[in-house]
């Protein structure tokens, strides 16, 4: 990443670049894992909008006996149970993802934020800046 960075730079701009890159790769990684959260959950929820409509129409069919039906009902509901569980896990991972934004305050005000929290070396007196 600094080899992107040229020598004639002054030791500030090289620090502002790091802290601008630093700040480009956290926002783009959690971009990402929210993105594939939120296909998940919505995948998740269109299964579990599938079973559910299965279900009716297993309970809504009048020519099977009702120890079958009883069988198949089981087999949804367990289905169901899964896809609830799978559905929780990726909310409260989403949740987290959004804690973490909320709480990183230099994530949302960028690299503002980061010459605060990273501590800056005394340039001026090791190249007498």
């Amino acid at each position: 990443m600094m080899s992107q960075t040229d020598d004639s730079w002054n030791p500030h701009a090289r620090f502002e670049f790091l802290m601008v890159a630093i700040h480009s790769v956290f926002s783009l990684k959690v971009s990402e894992m929210r993105k594939f959260v939120n296909v998940e959950i919505s995948k998740t929820e269109e299964e579990l909008n599938q079973i559910e409509d299965l279900k009716i129409t297993v309970l809504s069919r009048p020519d099977i006996s009702q120890e079958e039906m009883n069988t198949r009902v089981k087999t949804i509901d367990n289905a169901v149970t899964g896809l609830k569980s799978k559905l929780l896990k990726l909310e409260k991972k989403y949740s987290d993802n959004m804690t973490f934004v909320s709480r990183a305050k230099w994530f949302e005000y960028g690299p503002v934020i980061l010459q605060r929290l990273i501590p800056w070396p005394r340039w001026h007196s090791i190249y007498g800046i």
